[in-house]
Order: structure tokens, then C-alpha cells, then sequence
């Protein structure tokens, strides 16, 4: 079967037609039928298909753009959706291409990521995204400093459920692998953990010499 990349492109054109002559696709909706859609993409990207079905679909992600957004990934089919293109972009240069641009144009991509690489530079040893709306009703971001637990950035409330989305499908594709699919330099910390301490509190320990990460 073809490897070509302009062919498997064609390839996909034509699947897209094919899909919306014979019904196989309805017309799309942003936000429609998450569940039932993310269902039908990942039986296009199982392991059962050969590879070159594989690219040939996600050749085709834009056309279901609104799965990978990130407070849709609190369907627990969107996410799994989510987490089968990330594993594949490793594999498919032009997928790993596509998600790199794709989440550098994602402002909670962006703020997620860029608070563990600023980490780094204010001394941290553990960051911790509060979720739970403060009495100045925002979100929050804080630093492992010197023993104690610091705020560092604060964001709406309505940002919620995009950076709990973002964070769980960091928790499950894991730090090496996330921090190749956006184009902010990145530490290679040699002991990333991560863990939700409550359902409304994320924790990163960053594998650091300073004294352990005590809970706020």
C-alpha cells in the first residue's frame, strides 16, 4: 500500500467524500456527539489497521478538530482519542508536525507548559494548579519554594475545565512525551512525577535537591 505522503493525502481527500456521500459521516458540528465520534476515530487508529490507514486518518484530524480541544478531553472517550494521536504523532512525523503547531497555538497548552519551564528559574521544586475557584474568583498556580507553597499566576474561573482537560491528558501521556509535542524549550527534569491530590488540585514534583514537597 502506498507510503507516500502526497498519496496517502489524495487518499484522504477522497475518503472524506466518500464518507459524506455514503452517510458514514454527518455534517459536523462543533462539540456534537463527542463520545460517539471519538468511538468511530479510534477504530480508524486501532492496532488492528495497518499503518497506512493510520496516517490516512489522521491526515484527516482537522475535520474533527474539536476532539482534541482541551476541555473536551473531560469525556473520557475524547481523551482516550486524544491519547492514541499523541502516541501515534511519535511514529508519523507530519502527525507529530500538525500537533506540535496545533498546541503551540493553544494559549492553555502554552500556560500549562510554560509554568513548568518558568519553574526552573524562580528555584521551584513542585508546581501545583488549584482548580478550585479562590475567593478572588480565579484558578491558581503555585510554586514549591523554600518549604512553602507560593502563588504564582492566576487565571478566570471559566479556564477551568480547559486546563483540567490539559492536565489529565498530561497525567496520562506523561512529561517526555508532552513536552515534544509543543515548541516551548523544556527541562528534562530526571524525576518528573505527577499526581491529582484532590479532584480539584494537580501536583507536579520535579525530582529536585531541595527539601520533599510538603501538601498545602
Amino acid at each position: 500500500m502506498p507510503q507516500n505522503l502526497s498519496a496517502l493525502k489524495l487518499i484522504a481527500f477522497f475518503q472524506r467524500i466518500g464518507e459524506r456521500v455514503t452517510g458514514k459521516r454527518k455534517r459536523f458540528e462543533f462539540g456534537s456527539n463527542l463520545a460517539q465520534r471519538s468511538r468511530w476515530c479510534l477504530n480508524q487508529l486501532s492496532e488492528t489497521r495497518p499503518p497506512w490507514r493510520h496516517r490516512v486518518a489522521l491526515l484527516n484530524l482537522d475535520y474533527d478538530f474539536d476532539l482534541l480541544n482541551e476541555e473536551h478531553a473531560l469525556v473520557p472517550e475524547v481523551l482516550e482519542f486524544q491519547l492514541r494521536v499523541c502516541l501515534l504523532a511519535e511514529i508519523y512525523p507530519e502527525t507529530r508536525e500538525y500537533i506540535r503547531n496545533r498546541n503551540s497555538f493553544s494559549p492553555l497548552q502554552r500556560l500549562c507548559f510554560a509554568a513548568i519551564a518558568q519553574a526552573e528559574q524562580q528555584r521551584a521544586t513542585g508546581i501545583a494548579f488549584n482548580l478550585q475557584t479562590g475567593p478572588n474568583g480565579c484558578i491558581a498556580v503555585l510554586y514549591y519554594i523554600d518549604g512553602a507553597w507560593h502563588e504564582a499566576i492566576t487565571g478566570p474561573a471559566d479556564l477551568e475545565s480547559a486546563l483540567r482537560g490539559c492536565l489529565m491528558r498530561l497525567s496520562r501521556l506523561g512529561y517526555p512525551a508532552s513536552k515534544e509535542l509543543i515548541d516551548i524549550p523544556l527541562p528534562d527534569y530526571p524525576d518528573f512525577r505527577m499526581t491529582w491530590v484532590s479532584a480539584d488540585r494537580f501536583e507536579c514534583h520535579l525530582g529536585l535537591a531541595q527539601s520533599n514537597v510538603q501538601p498545602n
